[in-house]
């Protein structure tokens, strides 16, 4: 998993960027994207889990992302 990637060598921040790649963002990914930053990110867990540079860069492609789906499905996932 991704939380267990150290974020010192940067290898979270890397895996991270690789969702600008995706030309569309799926309402369910965007949901289990926002799961996982509020369960490991390092601001809720303390040590251990998503860095700030990685959770920085999530939240930019859930925010940013183009989706095929509804403007209003996507905008209330995003808002969860």
């Amino acid at each position: 998993p991704l939380a267990k990637l150290t974020e010192e060598d940067g290898l979270q921040a890397m895996a991270a960027a690789m969702l600008f790649h995706f030309p569309r963002l799926r309402v369910s990914l965007i949901k289990l994207l926002g799961n996982a930053l509020c369960r490991w990110s390092v601001a809720t867990n303390g040590d251990a889990g998503l860095g700030d540079t990685c959770c920085e860069l999530i939240l930019e492609a859930m925010l940013h992302g183009q989706s095929s789906e509804s403007d209003e499905e996507v905008l209330i996932a995003r808002l969860r």
